[in-house]
């Protein structure tokens, strides 16, 4: 495996191992990067609600910095519902998913 991907494989069994350090870690290294615009997963997707909910509450700590994403994930979006993303996170809808969605 490449460094790139080692990084992702680890980032995630530490999400499902220990999702708040998870998300201490991602507040951390979003602060300490600088960056006004970021993308999650560059691979990857929402994989579950609990999850989506730490990304809004990561967009929600941190109202100057522009997050998005690609999803097919549109059942799990849905069922936090559309409005309740903040301005901050922007979703977009990925072609090819198994999922039905509008988007509104």
């Amino acid at each position: 495996m490449g460094r790139a991907k080692d990084k992702r494989v680890r980032g995630m069994e530490l999400y499902k191992e220990n999702p708040k350090e998870f998300e201490r870690l991602v507040l951390e290294e979003v602060h300490r990067c600088g960056r006004r615009f970021i993308r999650w997963h560059d691979s990857g997707d929402i994989m579950s609600i609990s999850y989506l909910k730490m990304m809004v509450r990561v967009a929600n700590s941190m109202p100057d910095v522009k997050f998005y994403t690609y999803s097919k994930s549109i059942k799990i979006i849905q069922q936090l519902g559309y409005r309740n993303l903040p301005a901050n996170l922007k979703i977009i809808q990925s072609y090819g998913g198994k999922q039905a969605g509008d988007g509104s």
